[in-house]
Order: C-alpha cells, then structure tokens, then sequence
C-alpha cells in the first residue's frame, strides 16, 4: 500500500498528541484511591496529592480525608489534576504546598483563584489558557512561578503577585490581553524572558525595590504600556525588554542599573525623553532605535560605549548630553537623528563608527575629541547643516565618504601637525569651504594629495593646552613659565598675564580666570599623564 501524503497538519497532530498524553497520563498516574468524587495518591504515610480524576462543576478539595480510620493530609495538587476539565470553581485547602505541571490547563470555565499562604510553588503551565480566568490572589506563600504558569489567561484583569515570590518563570503571563497593571513584590529577584510580553492592555508597570534583573523580551510589544517604574534595585535590562512598547511615555530608570540590552527600548514610539543613571557604562545595539518621538537624553557619567545603532531614527532626538567618560561610539549610532544640533563630543572618545552621525542634518558645528585617531568612514554624510569642523591634532586617518553632501561646511580646522591620511575620498566642499591648519604645516598640506584640493588653506597658530611656551610639546619647561607668571606676571600670588590670540590667560590652564598653583598641577598632571 502506497501512502501518497505523509503529511499531518498541525492542528491534527496536536490533537493527537494531547490525546496521547491525557490517555498515558491516565494510565501511569491512576489514583490510588477516590473520596467523595476527589481521587488522591498517597505521598507520605500521613499525606496525600490530588491527582486526575472526573471532575466537573464546583470542587471542594477538603483539607484532610479519613481512609479506614486514618486521617490524611492533602498537601499537593498533581501534575494534569484537573487539566481539560469542566469545572467553575475550586476551593484549595491549606495545606497544599505545591500546584503541578498542567494541574489546571485549558479549565476554561475556572473564573478566581484563590491560593492559601501554605503554597509555595505553582508548576509549568499550570493555569495555562484559561481563557475565562478573571481574577488571581497568588496568596504570599508562592516563592517559584514556573514557565507559561498562567500564560494566555486572555481576560485576567486582577492579579495579586505572592509578597514572597523572588522568580517570575518565562513565559509566565504571556498574552494576558486584559491585565491592565503590575506590581512587582520587592522580593522578586527575577522577571524572565517574555513574562508579560504581549499584554496587550497592560498600562503601568511598578517594580518595588529588589528586583535586579528584567528578562529578555519581559514586557516587548505591550502597545498600550505607558509607565515604567524600575524601582532603585534593578542591575540589568535585558534584549527587547521593553522592545514595540509604542504607549511608553514615562521611564523611570533604576539608580543601581548597569548595563541596558540590545534593543532594550526600540520602536517605544511615544517615549520623549531618557535619563540614564550614572552607573550604566554600556548601551546595547538598538537600545533606543526608531524611539520617533524622543528629544532628549542625559546619558550618566559611567556611559563607555554607545553600541550600533543605538539612537537610530530618532528623528526628533534635539539634544543629548555624552558624559566625558564616553570612548565609543558605534556604527548608526545616531544616523537620522535629523533634529540634532547640540552636541558635544567628549575628549575621551577614541572612536566613531560607520555613519554615526549621517544625516544628522540639524548639526552646525562639530569639534572633534582630542583622543580620536581615525575618523570613521561616512562618519557625518548628509550633515547638510554643518557650517564649522574642527579635528584634532591626534588624528591620522579620515574615512571614505566621511563629509560627503556636508554642502553648508565653510569652516575646516584641522590642528594635526602631519596631514592625516585620506581612506579613499572624504569628499569635503573643496571650493565652499576654507581650510585651517598649523602654521607650520602648512606646505605639507598644500603638496598632499588629498588636502590640496582646498581652494583656500591658510595657515594659523593653534595653542595646545598646556603649551604655555609655545614650543608645541607639554613638558615642565611649561611648569616654569606657569612659576614665572605668578612670580612676576602681577602682585598677590596671582599671575595676570596678557591675553592669548584666543582671548584666554596665558598660564590659565583650569580656565578658572586666574593662574595660580593650581595651573602648575594641572601642568604636572597633564605631563604624567601622556602616553
């Protein structure tokens, strides 16, 4: 006989398969006795679990059962008990210390439960797609929540969380449609992946202060999420956490977070502004993509490394504030941003990723940091609004495409001594724009190949911080001048030395109005710290 379709459709199979595991769950977990309609098997010499039996319509489990003259304690409820049964209420005693796997699936006429304080653990899936389940009181005995625990409860709109649990398992609330808000206990230490990820109704999410880890996915695509508190507790964000959150206006952020996933925060729509604690040193790839509605960020002062992408088509993004310990920042990391005109790139960051900053077509004036080496390719393309740039003396390479379409730039400063080198074209605005550069200099940059193409390059004096001499190295021959200053530059102890081409005081290194012994440690400091 020839089989001509081999397939079975999945609807199909999974009938058949939930048929074959009721029928073997039957089988292999036949009770050892049944009371008044209730079947139990022995766990103990004093105590008993519910297990599957035929049930329907109102179950009172009672608290203990007398078997040939001795009394026996319920204490659990058994993996499948109930599962697929037509039953509108249970009364659970309390005693019972654990709910099993599947103990409750698909009772889907089950509206409240109500847990006693003696429960301690509900298994897998145990109130899974309840779809009629209205109302949860966990009870504060319930310390473990296992996976897809009441996932798919598509109408719980009331649900009180155990004061004891500390694990929320994955899957626990998915697509509870209805569940309008959650308050996490302080006890919880965990909220893992997707727990309440396509609540579709849920608004507000309050986190109390012991929390330290939200899950992957946990709350992705809830639309109609509009208020996050995470309490002062929580240490990590996981990937897509808040992820299609397009409702989310208001983020309270934890002052004990450090670290915030890929994608933690993208595509929450409506969100507006972000301030990121200070200890937080690393934001993850996409963390705030197509965040539309986002116009300002204050980043803390750990922040090290902005990943790919992650302010991405933040369209309307106008302002942001980059900590100096910032020394990163990834390819797209604010491509699009076409609303971003104040910024200012801190002096530690040693490097700019691919299209950073391309069309961010808002910027005016760009100063580069002094650690920065490289200038990454198509860095700031489409900046058409880019009127003045200025790259420091450190860099040494200036990538393909970096200032392409920068049609406003009529100001480059470039204070490197060697011109640095051309990766493919960088394709300045030779003829609009003007060149500056070292005085000294200048005829190397008017013979390479690249630089000459400026129509006018002029040469200047720049001043390096710390060069009080002018000889162009820091070095204690500075320290000296600094001395000579004070000493004979005006009474008081107070130098009060003419003013530099820039209108700062000569020897006011810490630009506090004056030169004093402090400019002489700044000097010093400066000097120990050079590579």
């Amino acid at each position: 006989m020839r089989i001509k379709d081999k397939t079975i459709g999945y609807s199909a199979m999974r009938s058949i398969l939930m048929f074959l595991v009721l029928f073997v769950a039957m089988a292999l977990n036949a009770a050892d006795v049944t009371v008044d309609g209730i079947s139990y098997d022995y766990s103990s010499e004093s105590t008993l679990t519910v297990v599957r039996g035929a049930y329907s319509g109102d179950v009172v489990i009672p608290d203990e059962v007398v078997i040939n003259g001795k009394i026996y304690v319920v204490t659990a409820i058994g993996p499948n008990a109930f599962e697929h049964m037509d039953i509108t209420s249970v009364n659970i005693p309390p005693h019972v210390t654990s709910i099993g796997d599947y103990a409750f699936h698909w009772c889907d006429n089950l509206r409240e439960i109500d847990l006693p304080n003696s429960v301690t653990t509900i298994g897998s899936s145990a109130f899974f797609e309840l779809r009629h389940l209205a109302r949860v009181n966990m009870g504060d005995g319930v310390t473990t929540l296992g996976e897809y625990a009441f996932a798919n409860c598509i109408e719980l709109t009331d649900l009180h969380l155990s004061e004891s649990l500390t694990t929320i398992g994955r899957w626990a609330f998915r697509s509870c449609w209805m569940l309008p808000a959650v308050t996490i206990p302080n006890t919880v230490k965990q909220v893992r992946f997707s727990a309440f990820a396509d609540c579709q109704r849920l608004k507000t999410v309050t986190i109390d202060n012991a929390s330290t880890y939200i899950g992957d996915a946990a709350f992705e695509n809830c639309p109609m999420l509009s208020f996050v508190d995470l309490g002062n507790s929580v240490d990590s964000i996981g990937r897509s956490a808040f992820l299609s959150d397009t409702s989310l206006v208001e983020l309270h952020l934890s002052d004990s977070l450090v670290f915030i996933g890929l994608q933690a925060f993208g595509e929450c729509s409506n969100l507006t502004n972000v301030v990121i604690p200070d200890k937080v040193r690393t934001i993850g790839v996409a963390a705030f993509h197509k965040c539309y509605e986002l116009a300002e960020v204050v980043l803390g002062k750990s922040v090290e490394v902005l990943d790919e992408s992650t302010f991405y088509n933040c369209v309307n993004l106008t302002h942001i504030t980059l900590p100096d310990s910032l020394k990163t920042i990834g390819d797209y990391a604010f491509l699009y941003c076409y609303k971003l005109k104040d910024l200012r790139i801190p002096d530690a960051v040693t490097q700019i990723g691919y299209a950073a900053f391309a069309a961010c077509r808002s910027l005016e004036e760009v100063i580069l940091p002094q650690s920065l080496t490289m200038i990454g390719e198509e860095a700031f393309i489409a900046c058409s609004s880019m009127k003045k740039l200025t790259i420091q003396e450190h860099v040494i390479s200036v990538g393909n495409k970096s200032f392409y379409q920068c049609d406003s730039l009529s100001t480059v400063i470039c204070k490197a001594t060697t011109p640095p080198q051309f990766v493919q074209e960088p394709s300045f605005p030779y003829e609009l724009a003007t060149l500056y550069v070292p005085s000294q200099s200048l005829e190397d940059y008017m013979s390479h190949n690249g630089w000459q193409q400026f129509h006018q390059i002029y040469g200047v004096k720049f001043t390096i911080p710390g060069d009080v001499n002018g000889d162009g190295e820091v070095n204690i021959a500075d320290a000296n001048s600094v001395i000579d200053i004070i000493i004979n530059g005006g009474g008081g102890g107070h130098g009060h030395a003419p003013d530099d081409d820039d209108g700062t005081l000569v020897g006011d290194i810490n630009g506090d109005g004056e030169v004093n012994i402090a400019d002489i440690n700044a000097i010093i400091n400066m000097i120990l710290t050079q590579d």
